[in-house]
Order: structure tokens, then C-alpha cells, then sequence
């Protein structure tokens, strides 16, 4: 199967699922736009979190549990990213806009 082939579902850092024919929603963040600092406290407080599991039997509960952390760790990011007082607005930058237009159509029809 070559790596453009269609494909359900695929795995990376968490499920991606792409049914035939559907809108797809795509979140975009810039480098830098969380410090470094940040994202190393929030690794760390989930991975504190995280070892918590290792006692409890039972794979589908553990799975469960990582779920529900993963959420809670997107939601810290996304929630920083909301407050974050000194944004950028970089998509109103034509030349940056027609970058990012053109990256999410260049696959668009493609096989």
C-alpha cells in the first residue's frame, strides 16, 4: 500500500479518522506560540499523570484513562492558547494566507 492510498483511520499521536466525503476540520498553531517552558511543565504534569495508571489491570481501562487525559492536556493547550494576550494575526497577512490557502489545497483532487 503506497502512502497515498486512502485510508479510514490511521494512528499517530492520537486517532485520525477521514471518511470519504466528509469536512474535515484542521487546527493550525505556530512555532513559538506556546513557550517552550509551558510545553515542558504541561509534559511533565501529564507524564506525573500518566504514571498514575501503571497499577491499574486491564488494558481497556488504562486506554480509557490515557483518552480522557489526552483530553485534558488538549484542552490546558488550547485554553492557553485561547487567553494568551500578545496573538498575532498572521492570517491577515495576505502573502501568509495565500501560504496556508495553498498548503491545504495542494492534495485536493489528488490521488
Amino acid at each position: 500500500m503506497s502512502n497515498l492510498e486512502y485510508k479510514l483511520s490511521y494512528k499517530r499521536k492520537l486517532p485520525h479518522i477521514q471518511p470519504k466525503g466528509s469536512i474535515i476540520f484542521v487546527t493550525f498553531r505556530l512555532s513559538g506560540s506556546i513557550p517552550k517552558s509551558v510545553l515542558e511543565n504541561l509534559q511533565q504534569e501529564y507524564e506525573n499523570h500518566k504514571r498514575k495508571f501503571s497499577n491499574i489491570k486491564g488494558k481497556n481501562i488504562i486506554a480509557d484513562k490515557l483518552w480522557e487525559l489526552k483530553i485534558k492536556y488538549f484542552e490546558k493547550v488550547d485554553a492557553y492558547l485561547d487567553r494568551k494576550s500578545t496573538r498575532h494575526f498572521w492570517l491577515r497577512n495576505q502573502k501568509i494566507a495565500e501560504i496556508v490557502e495553498e498548503a491545504l489545497h495542494y492534495r485536493d483532487g489528488k490521488v
